[in-house]
């Protein structure tokens, strides 16, 4: 492992006191040695800076500070910019890497000759400490990642070939697995791992989700998506062989919107609007997009729930 190429781990850190050094700790402590770890302190209020600075005497560990929060993607901008490696490593503040994870990920992505390699996880509940695994992950196309994405952050490992499409990430996105995801999708090989790699902790402050509660989460993202679709309309936009693709993300982001209200006069108008973007990708959608209409989406929530429960 001494001749391997540095992997650089990027982080951004807001107000993450009681998590940061666990998460640090599992970087330095890969069983791939060539590692340094580049972290931004988003304007934090707590002691995460001290946190950060009691690293000082360590080589790999570089940091900077905002004097003010300036979000999520600005931090990692900035923690990318500090990065020198040949590779780049993500992972969440909050989040806790096992020790094999760069080494299985470094080694799959020479086998697979891909661009970008993501792996499956753990995740746990801070109220409750109790591990579980995270169901099998789909493999995702252009279709499909342009409704959603379920790549977390600090699962990716990727090459510096990719850098000029996904850096500056757009700072006014809530968050930046998404767009990495998308770009990745579209321009660049990659491949998943199905195997979990790093431990996903959900807790009050997470910006994904931070309860079992479907309705409640699903709001939450979808209320951050509206932004996403501008970025990779104009993406897909520019490049006429993507153009088709521009009506899909189009469709997605009215389905949301149904999603996203409480009226039902105004999810009738967005289904109304959703017939010009018919594909034969989006029929597939129209029934519960009729549920939606007419039902809301608190009620099939609520009947969800009761089906789970």
């Amino acid at each position: 492992m001494a001749m391997s190429p540095k992997i650089s781990f990027i982080i951004c850190a807001y107000n993450q006191e009681l998590f940061l050094k666990k998460c640090i700790e599992s970087c330095l402590n890969q069983s791939y040695k060539n590692i340094e770890v580049c972290i931004t302190n988003d304007g934090s209020s707590d002691s995460t800076l001290d946190i950060i600075k009691s690293y000082k005497n360590d080589s790999r560990i570089k940091s900077f500070s905002f004097k003010k929060n300036k979000g999520q993607c600005s931090a990692i901008n900035k923690s990318y910019g500090m990065a020198t490696g040949k590779y780049i490593a993500l992972i969440d503040a909050d989040d806790i890497n096992y020790n094999d994870r760069i080494e299985r990920q470094y080694e799959h992505l020479k086998k697979t000759n891909s661009d970008f390699v993501y792996s499956n996880y753990d995740y746990f509940y801070e109220k409750t400490k109790v591990l579980k695994r995270n169901k099998k992950l789909k493999n995702f196309d252009k279709f499909s990642i342009l409704f959603d994405n379920t790549i977390i952050g600090g699962s990716m490992l990727f090459n510096r070939k990719m850098s000029s499409k996904i850096f500056p990430i757009p700072e006014d996105l809530g968050f930046f697995d998404w767009w990495i995801a998308f770009n990745v999708v579209y321009f660049f090989k990659f491949s998943l791992i199905d195997f979990p790699l790093f431990k996903y902790r959900i807790h009050e402050n997470n910006t994904s989700g931070n309860s079992d509660n479907f309705f409640q989460n699903k709001r939450k993202n979808l209320a951050r998506h509206p932004r996403y679709h501008y970025y990779i309309n104009k993406v897909l936009s520019s490049d006429q062989k993507l153009k088709k693709y521009v009506t899909i993300s189009k469709f997605n982001l009215l389905y949301k919107k149904s999603i996203l209200s409480d009226s039902f006069r105004e999810r009738l108008i967005i289904f109304i609007n959703s017939f010009k973007y018919i594909t034969p990708s989006s029929i597939k959608r129209y029934p519960i997009f009729i549920l939606l209409t007419f039902l809301g989406f608190r009620t099939l929530a609520f009947i969800k729930n009761l089906i789970r429960y």
